[in-house]
């Protein structure tokens, strides 16, 4: 866990702070005193609910106050209390609206004034912004209140120049309004049939107007759209969550390219739902069923209780701080889930019982603790020990009975302890220190410490042991986690270190209840899932700030962590880790229902559960070529009904596989013919014949009714080059085959036996890696290295035609194509790791619908759930992808988990020229 000087380090908020902030205004004179005043006020604004925020500000606009303003926002960014770039100002930190007394006493003099002087000065920016446009500016009652608060208003609450114009113009407009009104009533009469006229005339220029109005709308709303996106997509690397909310936003404000593309984006991959607190360092302990988290709250030492409710956490209760200023960075809460140990920084240890959350009830202050902040507090796996770091040892306590806990014998230590765990079986207890040092202790009767480890030189603030407990994991500053077998008590080995994880040092580990994965945070803001079978990284986690403190509930289905930005968020592991396969994917087909999936690499194939389109699971171990045989190719096909998979390989074969056991894959048959490697392989719609094809040009078919028997019916020659890709038309009667030597040649198999050439494609320059049917079998595409997809309207297969222009964007070689079932849209997988989609409604003007992020390396294989709510890709970094396809199920999605939606504060921050108007309700239902 980050301790109260790793978080001082780490450039947290604190009292350091509070204190340099009143050092900072202490040394200015009573004039720079009064300016710093209004100043800061200028960096807040109070909502409609007077709840005070930030604001950042234009640096004219501070300037414009008082000349001496620039020597005063230098002094106060020296102070790190705002950041200053090229033309704005804000707060440094959010949480010293409420952390400075003397910043909220300037606030809470007049809430009310301070919200309508800000009213004036975002009136005079937009009228400034809109080129003094006269339909901005003030007029009736507004201007009336306006004109009222000026008069009313505090020192601290001048008008600048800009601000005091406005109003001035305002001012000047109603009265020249109100006389021409006057004007115009004594001359209606007379001018009643000209008026008529006029009315014509206007109708029409207004029509004009209007339809630029709306143009010009519209273009604004597609430029704020697309900047919205990139924002999102920035924001995915930091707070995923935010990050979805904010796609959801800008889909709603247009349904750009990039606005779909960045909402497809963020609801795959790892999002978390985030229940927001007060930033800084917070401390977290969470009920093995997830059932209740407890979170310690650093803007004002309160440590609140959140349970669940319907999928949902809620904040049932609260418990305050024990003394004014404290803080807690320590909370542990009992195996039962009934006691709830609270340490904090004024050396309090507290037993809380939170049966009722909502009522929490204080039952006993442990006596004989550490003289310092608590760093750490463990109970024991009995619930009748607690342990705490801090100070020269680790302090314990009997708390069978939790009204009259017991003090037991300190475990000394010669530094500063900033962590405790004990062991799954309680009988050993663990300790790490300032020095690096770790302690191994035997609680079970006498204490006795039986080994001490040498974890670096650098404090340990975090340290956990695995299930079984033969196994103790330790994070240090100086980085790295390490590994320790302590099966042998008075003889621990080290087992590894990871240290290439992390930038900044570790603050948390955890291990899952089944001991599969460590859960490993750090203060560069991310946290690490690592896989403990390899102990290598299969995620990164990330936070916003610094990560303080994770733990593993619901039966380790959900991990749970904190930052210092206060909020508590819950990561559903299904989801946020990626569906690795052995090697890199070539091939990706489904059954026909979408309920399985095969993924083929070079030497193996997997089959997959996709009952639950978005967590694939693997329903057997990886199938290989026989023993004798040559090993996978990577080009394989799954039957229709999904128990039969047919694999090639590197030297001509094709290998039947029976799956109506998918525990128990058996080897069915073997099918021969060439010794040239097979590039690609596709079943019929039926499932009754197999096609095959590779290096050697021709394309093989075979009978497969009985895949115990199977029979090879023909082999078509005609392609000059390899054969890269095969398709079979909805009807099973064309065959497509997609070759190297840029063509694509289309087979009428109405007589299986007797294959019949009916047309040959070309219009690409070089190798065509994809061709594919559309589900009406009436278009073909066709994509390769071109970096272009043509459309060909096979309707009559012996009179092919192109339809419309080639679909271009892709800047590398297209892979794979992929129909959706419904056929509106075409998915391609490109080199560069992207995954196209188009628009092929209307294929003669197609258009691009979304770019789903490139991956880092190729994507060699797309493809579409039958069932049409999924698309599935895969490649080189081994890793099955998918995206939800239907844009309002992925911001049903996207709602559903994110917890607390997005707040005034970061709507401004993201969307200050729009009202706030949050995409998703308090109950995670769309708004």
């Amino acid at each position: 866990m980050l301790t109260l000087a790793g978080f001082t380090a780490a450039g947290g908020l604190g009292g350091a702070v509070v204190q340099t902030a009143e050092a900072a205004y202490a040394e200015l004179d009573p004039a720079a005193q009064r300016l710093t005043a209004e100043l800061l006020l200028r960096l807040v604004t109070v909502d409609e609910d007077t709840t005070a925020t930030g604001r950042r500000a234009e640096l004219t606009e501070l300037l414009d106050l008082d000349p001496v303003a620039q020597t005063v926002v230098d002094r106060l960014a020296e102070a790190r209390l705002v950041t200053v770039d090229e033309d704005t100002v804000q707060l440094a930190h959010e949480s010293l609206v409420t952390a400075w007394p003397r910043l909220r006493a300037l606030i809470d003099d007049d809430r009310e004034a301070l919200r309508n002087h800000r009213k004036i000065t975002e009136a005079a920016r937009i009228w400034v912004e809109t080129g003094r446009d006269g339909s901005t500016l003030a007029a009736g009652s507004r201007l009336a209140l306006m004109q009222a608060q000026v008069e009313s208003a505090p020192a601290t609450l001048r008008l600048t120049t800009v601000e005091r114009e406005f109003l001035d113009q305002s001012a000047a407009e109603e009265r020249r309004v109100q006389a021409a009104a006057v004007r115009r009533a004594k001359g209606l009469r007379a001018l009643t049939a000209a008026a008529v006229v006029c009315a014509l005339v206007a109708a029409v220029l207004a029509g004009v107007a209007g339809r630029a109005r709306t143009d010009a709308l519209a273009a604004r709303d597609t430029a704020l759209s697309q900047q919205m996106a990139l924002t999102a997509d920035e924001l995915r690397q930091t707070d995923p969550t935010l990050a979805g909310q904010l796609a959801v936003a800008g889909y709603g404000i247009a349904k750009t390219r990039d606005a779909r593309s960045s909402l497809l984006e963020s609801a795959t991959g790892p999002t978390a739902a985030r229940y927001l607190g007060g930033p800084g360092p917070t401390a977290m302990a969470a009920a093995t069923d997830g059932g209740l988290v407890a979170a310690s709250d650093a803007t004002d030492g309160s440590v609140r209780l959140l349970t669940e409710a319907d999928g949902r956490l809620v904040r049932t209760g609260t418990i305050a701080a024990g003394a004014p200023g404290a803080l807690v960075y320590a909370l542990a809460l009992s195996p039962d889930d009934r006691l709830l140990a609270v340490g904090d920084t004024t050396a309090t240890i507290a037993l809380w019982d939170v049966t009722n959350p909502r009522s929490p009830r204080r039952l006993a202050t442990l006596r004989g603790g550490p003289q310092h902040a608590i760093e750490r507090l463990a109970f024991a796996p009995s619930g009748d020990e607690l342990a705490a770091a801090g100070g020269n040892g680790v302090f314990r306590w009997d708390t069978a009975e939790p009204t009259q806990p017991r003090r037991l014998a300190r475990l000394p230590a010669t530094a500063t302890t900033r962590t405790v765990s004990y062991d799954a079986g309680g009988d050993r207890l663990a300790f790490g220190t300032d020095s690096g040092e770790v302690q191994l202790w035997d609680v079970a009767d006498d204490e006795r410490r039986t080994a001490v480890l040498a974890a670096g030189d650098r404090p340990v603030p975090a340290l956990a042991f695995a299930p079984d407990g033969g196994t103790l994991v330790t994070g240090s500053h100086d980085r790295a986690v390490r590994v320790y077998d302590v099966t042998p008590p008075q003889r621990p080995r080290l087992r590894t270190v990871l240290d290439d994880l992390f930038e900044l040092y570790v603050t948390t580990v955890a291990v899952s209840p089944d001991g599969q994965y460590l859960a490993a945070g750090s203060s560069d803001s991310t946290m690490r899932v690592i896989d403990t079978s390899t102990w290598t990284s299969v995620q990164t986690l990330p936070h916003p700030d610094v990560v303080t403190w994770a733990t593993f509930t619901d039966d380790g289905q959900t991990l749970a962590s904190v930052a210092t930005d206060g909020a508590v968020r819950l990561w559903d592991l299904a989801t946020a880790l990626p569906q690795h396969t052995e090697a890199p994917i070539l091939d990706l087909p489904f059954s026909a229902d979408g309920h399985r999936l095969a993924a083929f690499s070079a030497g193996q194939a997997t089959v997959w559960d996709t009952t639950q389109a978005m967590h694939p699971t693997p329903l057997a171990e990886s199938v290989t070529a026989p023993d004798d045989a040559a090993a996978f190719s990577g080009a394989g096909d799954i039957a229709a009904d999904g128990e039969l998979v047919a694999a090639g390989s590197t030297q001509g074969d094709v290998h039947l596989y029976d799956l109506r056991d998918p525990l128990e894959p058996r080897h069915a048959a073997t099918l021969g013919g060439s010794a040239a490697e097979v590039f690609t392989v596709a079943f019929s719609p039926d499932g009754s014949l197999l096609a095959a094809a590779g290096r050697d040009n021709a394309v093989r078919l075979w009978d497969v009714s009985s895949p115990g028997r199977p029979r090879q019916l023909a082999t078509m020659g005609a392609p000059r080059d390899v054969v890269l890709d095969l398709d079979w038309a909805p009807g099973g009667r064309t065959l497509a085959a997609a070759s190297a030597d840029s063509k694509v040649y289309l087979y009428d198999l109405a007589e299986p036996a007797q294959p019949r050439r009916r047309a040959v494609l070309d219009g690409l320059d070089s190798y065509v890696y994809s061709a594919t049917f559309s589900p009406d079998g009436d278009v073909l595409a066709i994509g390769g290295v071109d970096s272009t997809v043509l459309l060909w309207d096979v309707h009559r297969p012996d009179r092919p035609h192109r339809i419309g222009a080639p679909l271009s964007g892709p800047s590398g070689r297209i892979f794979e194509l992929t129909f959706h079932p419904r056929g509106h849209l075409l998915a391609g997988s490109v080199i560069d790791g992207t995954t196209w989609l188009w628009d092929v409604s209307q294929p003669r003007r197609a258009t691009t619908q979304a770019v789903l992020a490139p991956t880092g390396s190729p994507q060699n294989a797309a493809t579409f759930r039958p069932t049409g709510d999924a698309l599935v890709a895969g490649g080189g970094d081994q890793v099955i992808r998918t995206w939800r396809t239907n844009e309002a199920a992925v911001i049903e999605r996207i709602c559903a988990r994110s917890g607390d939606r997005i707040t005034k504060g970061e709507w401004r921050t993201y969307l200050p020229d729009l009202p706030y108007d949050p995409p998703c309700r308090r109950d995670g239902t769309p708004a």
